[in-house]
């Protein structure tokens, strides 16, 4: 009550959707001794948004999921929430908010500085991957974990896309392999995306004959970790009724640049896109943006900030954005894109440790100072020019050694409150 000129000025600043408001709001809280929490400071900007609501402003209309981990030393994971408020003149995008759905600690077997890898959705379930498991999340069972899929070659897994006919496809990232299994977790095949290793992967699965090393633990996780060659990083898979239950499955290829397709039943590999030497990416799916190109091209993040749209015919890219040129907005390890209809929305998340000189071993560096990385959700419309563009960014568990890895479109019928 004594302060109410300070507070108005503060919440003028938040009006203008800033996460550098709430960092300043908390920071006046800490002044006047306030006891501040985490909690309660995430929810600012959403409770701004609901006032916007209720004055018809504005509405809630994309909702996404993350995936992620930490850099703590535990072995936990986390989903959070990331909404999309949009204007009710306009439609543009005017808000991001962000909360947290729930942390996880796995049950056994667990890694430090792991979480959750990427996921997908199937039948309102959440598939996602723990480094060595396949965690299957219900979010009507208020977002507990009901089972996992479980393999001894699993060794940091990067991603995993549920099928319709019944089959689970991973990014094997420790072992060079795209992974396919069936619901209940019997393995069906293990195809390697390094060439040098093919005709042994293709031999192995003629005998039904596959590596039964545990690699599933810390100490393999340990002795592994920087030893793949190619790093495969998303995959993609593609039922097709013609060819008796054979997938076609897109998958990206970090170290190589490469998104290639890999045919089940032949263990072929056709390369799709060749990025530039200088951009590892992380995403690599197809779909369709009418904003951009009435084709259906093949979109790519890359872990240094930019984003390709590419001729999945021809390999050309059509269109690509780069975060740098987008003055003010949050920079980091870039991992996590989703799509939405005018625009799309990118992760970043803190830079440590090794990460931090990480370009420089692949004939690269971060064009920006590593020490102020901060993980965060930014939406970047399609048809603006960056000077006229304006991005908006939200905060993903500030304060915290928290890093993003997938974005998902939250389906119809799953709802996050």
């Amino acid at each position: 009550n004594t302060t109410t000129t300070t507070t108005t000025q503060t919440n003028r600043r938040i009006n203008m959707w800033g996460s550098e408001a709430v960092a300043e709001f908390e920071a006046w809280l800490r002044t006047h001794r306030f006891k501040v929490s985490q909690d309660v400071v995430q929810l600012l900007p959403e409770a701004w948004a609901r006032c916007q609501e209720g004055k018809g402003a504005v509405r809630a209309a994309e909702d996404v999921v993350v995936t992620g981990g930490f850099f703590d030393d535990t072995p936990d994971a986390f989903l959070g929430r990331v909404r999309v408020w949009r204007s009710c003149k306009t439609g543009k995008v005017q808000l991001l908010t962000h909360r947290t759905i729930q942390r996880y600690t796995p049950d056994k077997l667990p890694v430090i500085n792991k979480g959750f890898a990427g996921g997908s959705w199937h039948q309102g379930q959440l598939y996602v991957c723990w480094p060595n498991r396949v965690a299957i999340v219900e979010p009507a069972s208020s977002w507990a974990i009901k089972r996992h899929i479980d393999d001894p070659g699993f060794n940091d897994l990067h991603h995993v896309h549920a099928c319709d006919d019944g089959g689970v496809w991973v990014a094997n990232t420790g072992m060079d392999s795209v992974d396919h299994l069936d619901r209940s977790g019997q393995l069906l095949a293990r195809i390697s995306v390094v060439a040098d290793n093919r005709a042994e992967s293709m031999d192995q699965n003629k005998n039904n004959v596959i590596n039964s090393d545990d690699v599933r633990d810390q100490a393999a996780h340990t002795a592994r970790r920087g030893k793949d060659k190619e790093h495969v990083n998303f995959i993609v898979a593609e039922h097709h009724s013609s060819t008796q239950g054979a997938c076609s499955v897109t998958t990206t290829l970090l170290q190589s640049k490469r998104v290639v397709r890999v045919d089940e039943s032949s263990k072929q590999t056709k390369l799709l896109v060749q990025l530039p030497d200088s951009a590892p990416p992380h995403e690599g799916f197809s779909l369709s943006a009418p904003q951009v190109s009435e084709k259906r091209l093949v979109w790519n993040s890359t872990v240094n900030g930019l984003v390709f749209a590419s001729d999945p015919n021809t390999g050309q890219v059509i269109r690509s954005w780069d975060l740098s040129k987008y003055p003010g907005i949050p920079r980091g390890w870039t991992r996590g894109l989703c799509m939405l209809d005018d625009g799309f929305l990118v992760g970043t998340s803190v830079i440590r440790g090794t990460a931090e000189t990480w370009l420089e071993r692949h004939n690269n560096s971060w064009n920006f100072d590593t020490a102020n990385s901060s993980t965060a959700v930014t939406f970047i419309p399609f048809n603006e020019s960056v000077e006229s563009a304006e991005p908006k960014s939200v905060a993903v568990l500030r304060g915290s050694s928290a890093k993003i890895f997938s974005l998902l479109r939250t389906p119809e019928g799953v709802h996050v409150s």
